[in-house]
């Protein structure tokens, strides 16, 4: 026969037994109901659309599951974030290119074929060689720029110029525009900076003047400068200026700003690792019109 206290026990055990299950259903559910809802929600995200991946619901049981929620969400916005840079630098790519394509395009089509010397073919393959190294150069700038979270090395000593000049003559030349320069500073003088990066800026912040005055107002000035410790460069159009609100963008800028375009956020993005400064304002060119003043100040480095 079972022992009395035996036969108690059974029905005891069974009872515990039956409650440590339904508490470790109810627990799993608990646990493994946010788990399926992270599951279901990771689903819904397509590779191809990563800019239109959204966060994981708060109903998604934070009580327990908060941290594992923050994680999923904090990798989602790192995707984004590394998706929508690639997107940006690859746009930045294709819009600085366009200038020494322009270029070559305008030295093909200019040129006399049929009456050209064997040294005028010379000059001319010796010239879109040069045109395209400085595609390449560009690239390479442009990617470097990307990459880099802290300050670019400049190690080039250059004579800022006759850089700035010809930078001036070629982009009037390929973009019909009339430019009238002025310096105060010798053809001597230089400074250490990477030229692609001047480049750069003075082709978007002249482009951007050209969008902002119109083609209807042709006109810009370029002035060179220098004071002390510091050379200035800036470029003034005539009219009528740039939008309070864009201003207000640039002054506040810490990241890619899509109201801004490739080139302004380039030439930001520049403006951040070198260390130079840039600042624009709008100025009075007469009782009833206003520019727009662009400013770079570049630390005389020797």
């Amino acid at each position: 026969m079972v022992p009395k206290a035996l036969r108690l026990f059974i029905p005891s055990f069974l009872i515990v037994a039956v409650f440590v299950a339904i508490l470790a259903w109810a627990l799993s559910q608990r646990i493994l109901r946010p788990v399926g809802a992270v599951a279901d929600h990771l689903k819904t995200l397509k590779s191809e659309r990563v800019q239109e991946w959204s966060l994981l619901p708060s109903r998604t049981n934070p009580e327990f599951f908060g941290e594992v929620v923050e994680a999923v969400n904090g990798l989602i916005n790192q995707i984004q974030e590394s998706a929508i840079f690639r997107e940006n630098w690859a746009r930045s790519i294709a819009h600085e290119i366009r200038t020494p394509l322009m270029l070559i395009v305008g030295e093909l089509e200019t040129f006399d074929f049929e009456k050209a010397s064997r040294k005028d073919f010379q000059d001319l393959a010796t010239q879109i060689k040069k045109d395209v190294l400085g595609i390449e150069s560009i690239i390479k700038t442009i990617l470097e720029i990307g990459k880099r979270k802290t300050s670019l090395d400049l190690p080039d000593q250059v004579p800022i110029r006759h850089l700035v000049e010809s930078f001036a003559k070629d982009f009037s030349r390929y973009m019909g525009v009339s430019i009238s320069f002025k310096s105060e500073i010798s053809a001597e003088r230089e400074s250490r900076l990477e030229w692609p990066l001047l480049r750069i800026l003075i082709d978007n912040l002249l482009r951007n003047s050209i969008k902002h005055a119109g083609k209807d107002r042709p006109v810009i000035l370029i002035e060179l400068s220098e004071s002390v410790g510091y050379f200035f460069l800036e470029i003034k159009d005539q009219g009528p200026g740039m939008p309070e609100d864009l201003i207000l963008a640039l002054k506040q800028w810490k990241h890619w700003e899509s109201r801004l375009g490739v080139g302004l956020n380039l030439c930001k993005q520049i403006e951040r690792l070198t260390g130079w400064y840039l600042s624009f304002e709008n100025i009075e060119l007469d009782v009833k019109a206003s520019g727009l003043q662009v400013r770079l100040q570049i630390p005389i480095v020797r």
